[in-house]
């Protein structure tokens, strides 16, 4: 059976959708070393790069974080690579692990991500793309590896030099806790032919956008609750 890691903060009604879609759904628990809202956020938390899963090495000292972590390690086959650098609860010492991954391309505040990744990245060959935006991986809702979803300009200019269709939409209605708006990514994940996203497409002004864009690039949207949109770090999926 595939499975999904998502905040633990998520909706009871979105993990339900997800068990009866046939995922078995992990939550990560808070991390103390981030802020409330993002605590639990998976796209915060970890990265996968090259059979290696990247995190914070604190955090797999909570039973439940470390349980978590090894079962997507071991079904996904990952060496777990905990890291060492310090990460905190202010921007931007809280973007070690955020990201974004695009074939062989590697995009994000490359300054501040993790150097672990960085090295992994280019023993492997990856092109590297500096941007200014920090939640590189939060404001990119990938559709299938031809189309991405993002509000943020920088990357809407990367993502279309290496090649990619990218829809360009507006992050303000996407809620998040204690900021004055969430990232399209975050409240999405893309697996097999579907795209799922944490609220409702239609509380969204480019929801038809949206659901028009996933559907042009062979996508069906799901929403998994009928509440608004909010930025949960993401879903990470797993084949099974």
């Amino acid at each position: 059976m595939p499975f999904v890691v998502v905040d633990e903060k998520l909706p009871a009604e979105a993990k339900e959708k997800l068990n009866k879609l046939g995922f078995t759904v992990l939550s990560l628990p808070s991390f103390g070393k981030l802020k409330g809202s993002l605590s639990s956020h998976p796209d915060m938390l970890f990265q996968c790069l090259e059979g290696k899963l990247f995190c914070p090495r604190s955090y797999l000292d909570d039973p439940e974080a470390k349980a978590v972590l090894g079962t997507v390690s071991r079904a996904g086959k990952l060496q777990l690579e905990p890291s060492l650098e310090p990460m905190g609860p202010d921007y931007p010492s809280d973007i070690l692990f955020n990201v974004l991954t695009v074939g062989r391309h590697l995009i994000g505040r490359l300054d501040k991500v993790c150097k672990m990744i960085l090295y992994t990245a280019v023993s492997s060959g990856y092109e590297l793309h500096p941007v200014k935006q920090g939640y590189a991986r939060c404001s990119t809702c990938m559709v299938g590896p031809d189309g991405a979803i993002t509000a943020d300009p920088g990357i809407a200019q990367t993502l279309g030099q290496i090649g990619l269709d990218v829809l360009t939409v507006s992050n303000d209605p996407i809620l998040l806790d204690g900021f004055d708006h969430g990232f399209i990514g975050g409240a999405s994940g893309c697996f097999r032919d579907k795209v799922y996203f944490t609220g409702s497409l239609e509380s969204l002004p480019a929801g038809p956008q949206i659901r028009s864009f996933c559907q042009k690039h062979g996508f069906e949207a799901v929403s998994l609750t009928q509440g608004p949109m909010k930025d949960h770090g993401g879903l990470i999926f797993f084949d099974d």
